[in-house]
């Protein structure tokens, strides 16, 4: 699928080895490097991309486990202070 942003870059999204079976993501690579973490920023996408899923029919269990490699909303930062009604 590409993508075709308004300030001309391009946004492409692959997914190899996909299919009813290959469920879980196996690989990230982002512009050709491996992406551990389970995120794209949005400065990434809006600069041009490729991203790059390989898949898999078993799920990789050391893929993005590190904190690190949490999106900043699931981070634990104890400044960020959640609003609750």
């Amino acid at each position: 699928v590409t993508l075709h942003l308004s300030n001309g870059k391009q946004v492409i999204v692959q997914a190899a080895n996909n299919g009813p079976s290959h469920v879980y993501v196996e690989q990230v690579m982002l512009d050709n490097k491996i992406l551990n973490r389970t995120y794209v920023t949005h400065q990434e996408l809006v600069k041009g991309c490729r991203v790059h899923f390989t898949m898999s029919d078993e799920p990789n269990t050391k893929r993005g486990i590190d904190e690190s490699a949490y999106p900043y909303s699931m981070s634990l930062d104890s400044s960020v202070k959640l609003k609750t009604n």
